[in-house]
């Protein structure tokens, strides 16, 4: 409400120059309209029209503010819906709920209620299932159930040699390891491991034809 009540003080405060301005910038009163006429809201005043029209428009911009920020955070030049929906969330909006289907075809028929509102409500087409076909159905596979394996760490401060625990170092390896660890990377870099060295020297063999 506070909000509401600036924006009205500052429409009344400004010039025909500056509302000329300020109404490229912000949604139509005729949308405004339209959504509450939707919402079965047909007896709205001009002025409570206009307030309505800035706060969607205020709230529109913060929202876009805040997912700029996110667009600018993850280091695109493009904004995206998740950056919207982000700055949804951080503002404590209602989340967007609903299918995401990229040809556009959405899976709901159009019914009318019964009562008397008679309003169009969209559902989803839910098929009939034979009583037989459900009896005669292969029941689905038992999930597998939650078990527990133990396994000793060390025994009597020594480290049993078994698949679940690390692979045991000496501790010649580990001070070599320690005392230049360069040594190491550099195997790795290089390739300069003795088992994989091959010599450039050919054998007698190789030179008979």
């Amino acid at each position: 409400m506070l909000f509401i009540r600036q924006c009205a003080k500052y429409l009344k405060e400004m010039t025909t120059t500056d509302q000329a301005k300020t109404a490229l910038l912000q949604f139509p009163s005729a949308s405004i309209q339209f959504i509450a006429d939707s919402n079965q809201c047909q007896h709205l005043t001009d002025e409570c029209i206009k307030y309505l029209t800035l706060e969607a428009t205020g709230v529109v911009r913060f929202l876009l503010q805040d997912a700029l920020k996110f667009t600018r955070k993850c280091r695109r030049t493009k904004m995206i819906t998740d950056d919207f929906e982000s700055a949804m969330k951080m503002r404590y909006f209602e989340p967007i709920v609903g299918f995401r289907l990229s040809n556009g075809n959405l899976p709901f028929k159009t019914t009318t209620a019964t009562g008397s509102s008679h309003r169009e409500v969209q559902c989803i087409d839910d098929h009939e299932l034979q009583l037989d076909q459900v009896i005669t159905a292969p029941l689905p596979k038992v999930p597998l159930d939650i078990s527990l394996r133990t396994h000793w760490l060390a025994i009597e401060g020594k480290q049993p040699t078994i698949n679940e625990n690390p692979e045991i170092i000496s501790k010649a390896d580990l001070t070599a390891d320690s005392l230049d660890p360069m040594k190491s990377l550099t195997k790795k870099r290089y390739n300069l491991d003795a088992s994989k060295i091959k010599t450039s020297n050919p054998h007698e063999l190789s030179l008979v034809r």
